[in-house]
């Protein structure tokens, strides 16, 4: 699967990527993790600015990705 990720689902990208040493490909997938944890966190907190004005129960932001951190 972490190949298949790696290769955005490309049979042909796929033949290069097995080639590669298991640490290069599991450092791409933590760096495809991390920019998908980034990605989901934007797009939480613009829906909760977007709504928090018009909630009648306050709500917490969210929380940052803990892949994130550190």
């Amino acid at each position: 699967m972490i190949i298949r990720e790696l290769a955005g689902w490309d049979p042909e990208r796929a033949k290069t990527i097995i080639r590669w040493p298991l640490r290069e490909a599991l450092l791409g997938y933590v760096a495809r993790l991390k920019d998908e944890a980034l990605k989901a966190f934007r797009f939480e907190s613009l829906m909760w600015a977007a709504l928090v004005p018009h909630a009648k129960k306050k709500s917490d932001p969210p929380k940052f990705p803990a892949i994130l951190k550190g």
